[in-house]
């Protein structure tokens, strides 16, 4: 059976050969089924298929290992949680929430160096690459008790 064949414009790193479609009785009888329209409603439907896809369903699997996600609030003189345990080699999203003045957060040893606005939510996203404890502080004067603003990431070996 005599197939119909597309030619794709070369892609970096594609085949250069033709891709079989439909048989050409396959079209013959699509063509005599279909009423005058009813093959734009279909398409637009199959485009709007392959976009939810892509936009919903195919990242929900390329994220199948959830990134670990973790809040941080700054406000009097503290950080909330005062201490995280964080997996080497795992990436994990740091939401970072000043909740009264304008604060910053610095762990020298992973690289972190985050302003922190009042009433803002900062995102920081960490994978880090070496165990130990990383000692962190306000990186932004916040008032008297500045100095007592301490933070500190346990990074532990992958069990």
């Amino acid at each position: 059976m005599q197939r119909v064949e597309q030619f794709y414009p070369p892609r970096r790193g594609a085949p250069l050969f033709p891709r079989p479609v439909c048989t050409i009785k396959e079209v013959r009888d699509r063509d005599s089924k279909e009423v005058k329209g009813k093959g734009f409603v279909n398409q637009v439907r199959r485009c709007f298929f392959v976009f939810l896809m892509m936009v919903w369903v195919v990242p929900a699997f390329l994220g199948a290992q959830a990134e670990r996600t973790i809040t941080i609030h700054a406000k009097r003189y503290q950080f909330v949680p005062g201490e995280i345990t964080l997996v080497k080699g795992e990436p994990v999203r740091l939401v970072l929430i000043s909740d009264d003045v304008d604060h910053g957060l610095a762990v020298k040893g992973l690289g972190i160096r985050e302003e922190m606005p009042k009433h803002k939510t900062v995102e920081v996203e960490v994978t880090p690459e070496q165990t130990g404890d990383f000692p962190g502080s306000c990186s932004r004067f916040c008032g008297a008790g500045h100095a007592e603003m301490k933070f500190i990431v346990h990074v532990v070996e992958k069990q």
